[in-house]
């Protein structure tokens, strides 16, 4: 990853109480553990609703935020704003030129015309 594990600790928490539409101050047991093969950055923590207390897990990369199952649109969206105005124009140029498989390259061929 080349900005995701740039983050400190507050910020991630700031992210994930933004993502889940809650505030910081109502998380509980906030805790962010990088995967071995630093594809992703896993957060967790407990936090209060009206009268619930729910606990979510996210994962995050460089550019989009998941769960177990799906992709964060509206969370992603959040996320790639905060990460636009901390890292500016690089991380906007990165992010557009992303393909799913960043290791592999994208290979553009001319017009057989």
């Amino acid at each position: 990853m080349k900005y995701a594990d740039k983050l400190t600790d507050t910020e991630l928490k700031y992210l994930y109480a933004r993502l889940l539409k809650t505030v910081p101050d109502r998380i509980d047991n906030f805790q962010s553990y990088q995967s071995s093969s630093d594809r992703w950055i896993e957060m967790s923590g407990d936090y209060r609703t009206s009268d619930l207390l729910l606990q979510d897990v996210i994962y995050i990369d460089d550019y989009t935020v998941y769960d177990e199952f799906r992709i964060y649109i509206e969370a992603t969206r959040i996320y790639r704003r905060f990460m636009l105005n901390k890292f500016g124009r690089q991380y906007q140029d990165d992010c557009f030129w992303y393909v799913d498989k960043p290791s592999t390259p994208l290979r553009l061929r001319r017009s057989e015309r």
